[in-house]
């Protein structure tokens, strides 16, 4: 089937084919065997289908294929283009040497894709310094939305703990570590002692001055990777003896846990950890940044898993409260609560906060869209604005509706990944919600006259 440019794109995004879809599907449509053509249309990414603020700004565009190409599946260096288009528009950096934002591009979307590229290599494809590399990556790395919207674009949203986003997390960690407890006259000498200190190769417990929390948490990045449930366990326990107030500890065993009294219990020890840890002070002064700041996540984590665990044994009201703090400790929402929140404001009938919530995060997506349906009906029945609302819910994610009548089963595992727009998305939604919709037998009739989209 041809799709026009300018045609609604029929992932249902609502946008316009051009915008949305059409790059990533040329490019996968694209054959290894014509690398000249496949280079072409990332040229033609680059003019047609991005807005760029400078002239400069697309043509370091270009230089980023040319340096990637040999390197590269069309698709990380498209990842890698927008990567820069996304920084370049927001922030307006300055270029002063050729080759340095190249670098820090390629080595920023390894580290969100999760591919094996070391800086000292690098620096030395493009001739330039480590720490000149560092600085820059980790303006770019600290930028979570950044980060969120490559790998939507790129997977769709992770539901889970993912190993890329942790990778991310451990270098920025370890950076800090590094300068921690020394004073630098100058951003020069911090990047000249970046560059002297920091190496790839180089994991923090060889580092003797490391105090017995970092050697701990460094500990519980390689428990995150590694695939074995009972090393995962040691190395937990390892950990714990090292810094017992070790949340992300308590995580890891909770995450290799079946027994919903067991999760609760350790997350709430984790969370428990994580208040002894950082101290009132932190979340008097920092309150309000939570997940930006590195050394408060494990507790973010633990306080989510708490949550989400209260929620599935039913005690609604402390989930609630749970999820309220978070959102007060980081507006941002990086863990998505908001969602959860929204669910049981609307199971609860707390209509007013519900619409405090949804005018707070005013997203385009199928959970906000069909919570506003969902809320509509609630407090004034039907009507012609819920048509409205429906109509809108509709084109931005038309799968829900099949999932919510029945017309497609629900898959017994929840997928991996969603993109705006997609039946994954549908799926994590309904899966969420469907217990909410079922209680409104009118409303369910009234879904009944929209076409399945199948």
């Amino acid at each position: 089937m041809n799709i026009g440019r300018n045609a609604p794109c029929p992932c249902g995004s609502g946008k316009k084919y051009k915008k949305c879809c059409l790059s990533q599907n040329e490019l996968r449509g694209f054959s290894p065997s014509a690398p000249q053509d496949t280079k072409a249309l990332l040229f033609s990414y680059i003019e047609q289908e991005l807005d760029w603020d400078h002239h400069l700004y697309e043509l370091l565009a270009r230089n980023i294929v040319n340096s990637m190409y040999s390197h590269y599946e069309p698709n990380t260096i498209a990842s890698a283009i927008r990567l820069w288009n996304l920084y370049a528009n927001a922030v307006q950096p300055i270029v002063r040497k050729a080759g340095v934002m190249e670098a820090v591009i390629e080595y920023c979307v390894a580290k969100m894709l999760d591919l094996p590229v070391k800086q000292s290599e690098l620096a030395v494809k493009y001739g330039i310094s480590v720490g000149s590399i560092s600085k820059r990556a980790q303006e770019i790395l600290s930028e979570e939305w950044l980060f969120d919207t490559i790998i939507q674009e790129n997977n769709g949203h992770p539901t889970h703990t993912d190993t890329s986003r942790l990778n991310v997390e451990r270098a920025l960690y370890e950076m800090t570590s590094q300068v921690k407890g020394k004073e630098f006259e100058s951003m020069e000498q911090l990047n000249e002692f970046i560059n002297s200190h920091l190496s790839n190769q180089t994991r923090l417990t060889k580092n003797a001055s490391l105090d017995p929390k970092e050697m701990a948490q460094e500990i519980l990045y390689n428990a995150w990777e590694e695939p074995s449930v009972t090393k995962r366990i040691q190395l937990a326990k390892q950990a714990l003896q090292l810094y017992p107030d070790s949340p992300d500890a308590y995580n890891i065993l909770a995450d290799s846990s079946d027994d919903l009294e067991e999760l609760i219990r350790l997350y709430k020890q984790g969370k428990e950890a994580g208040e002894r840890d950082l101290g009132l002070r932190c979340f008097h002064e920092d309150r309000g940044h939570f997940w930006g700041l590195i050394h408060t996540r494990p507790y973010m984590r633990s306080k989510e898993g708490y949550a989400n665990c209260l929620l599935m044994e039913g005690q609604i009201e402390q989930a609630e409260k749970e999820f309220v703090e978070m959102l007060d400790l980081n507006p941002n929402d990086n863990q998505g609560v908001r969602y959860s929140l929204l669910s049981i404001y609307l199971e609860s009938s707390q209509f007013e906060k519900a619409s405090r919530l949804l005018k707070t995060y005013d997203e385009d997506c199928a959970y906000m869209n069909y919570s506003r349906v969902l809320l509509e009906y609630r407090k004034s029945g039907l009507s012609s604005k819920l048509d409205r609302l429906l109509d809108k819910a509709i084109q931005q994610n038309p799968h829900v509706i099949d999932f919510l009548l029945g017309r497609k089963k629900l898959p017994r595992q929840a997928p991996n990944y969603y993109g705006y727009g997609d039946t994954n998305e549908a799926i994590m939604y309904v899966n969420a919600n469907y217990h909410i919709w079922q209680r409104e037998g009118k409303l369910i009739q009234w879904l009944m006259k929209y076409k399945t989209v199948s």
